[in-house]
């Protein structure tokens, strides 16, 4: 493992720390200064300062050394996804969950994503996990969106919608409307998505079996005003769309974007009545911009 600074550069081993492997395959930072790194078949090392301190199988309520993902709530709890087990160590309180004691589906956890709300996702090898601190809500293919049932990758956008990596494809779940994305509707390099990042500035990094993607949110297109001042109905839609202005604004334009930020459509308003065909839009979210001069206003809406 290697730590990069501004002018100088520090690598720890084994035999320079406390890491008890150089395998470090996971790697998260919390709010109180500590330092986490998840090793293959070596359990865990925290560091604070120069202090390790190192939480396995044996020493610890760690089910397992094969770490596979981290994620920190809000109470700077730690969660750990490991090959037996999902684990959670608050202050130096350990909680496991399993297939045995509670609504997991497997053992193997892939990754973890904490929504704002506090619930957590969990993605395995037999479907997909929210778990809100009482009740488990399991997604599989029979009763999602999901287009298959091994989950490899979780991130939440800045609008918190969860995207979803799978064996067969890259997911966007805003809590009701599933959208899936393949090689063969969208620029998506391979089905296969293996890891999902979230950049400081809000783009989401691809990681497929063939290539990397990058999807960027234009925070004018996505981002839906409560204050709009137009009117969209029926919403859901599966065909025409009705937009309606409380005035009429000259040299202003009306766009449909869909949940990447590409533009599908584009007229300019000659009154206060537009109106937007979707039949022939595939099913899910998309998002109806209306831009003049000085205003630019975003709405969501539904194509059944």
């Amino acid at each position: 493992m290697a730590k990069f600074g501004v002018s100088d550069s520090v690598v720890f081993t084994q035999a320079n720390s406390g890491l008890p492997s150089g395998y470090v395959v996971e790697i998260a930072s919390d709010n109180g200064g500590n330092h986490w790194f998840g090793t293959c078949y070596s359990g865990v090392a925290k560091l604070h300062d120069t202090t390790w301190t190192v939480y396995n199988n044996i020493n610890s309520g760690l089910p397992d050394n094969y770490i596979h993902c981290f994620a920190i709530d809000s109470a700077q709890s730690i969660w750990i996804g490991t090959g037996n087990g999902l684990a959670k160590l608050s202050d130096t309180i350990w909680t496991v969950y399993n297939t045995q004691n509670s609504g997991m589906t497997n053992n193997n956890v892939n990754a973890l994503a904490i929504e704002p709300s506090g619930a957590i996702w969990i993605a395995s090898n037999l479907g997909l996990l929210r778990f809100d601190g009482s009740d488990w809500t399991i997604y599989k293919t029979y009763n999602s969106g999901l287009p298959d049932n091994t989950v490899y990758s979780l991130e939440f956008d800045q609008y918190g919608r969860l995207w979803i990596g799978t064996y067969k494809g890259l997911v966007m779940f805003d809590g009701s409307n599933w959208v899936v994305y393949d090689a063969a509707n969208s620029e998506l390099p391979a089905d296969v998505v293996v890891s999902i990042v979230r950049d400081h500035l809000n783009n989401l990094w691809i990681g497929t079996y063939s290539g990397l993607m990058k999807i960027s949110f234009p925070v004018s297109i996505i981002t839906e005003d409560r204050t709009a001042d137009f009117d969209v109905f029926p919403n859901p839609a599966s065909d025409i769309v009705t937009i309606e202005t409380k005035v009429f604004v000259p040299n202003s334009v009306l766009g449909l974007y869909d949940t990447f930020g590409r533009e599908v459509f584009r007229e300019k308003v000659v009154g206060i009545t537009s109106m937007i065909d979707l039949s022939e839009l595939p099913s899910g979210v998309y998002f109806i911009r209306l831009r003049s001069e000085n205003t630019s206003v975003v709405k969501k809406i539904v194509k059944e």
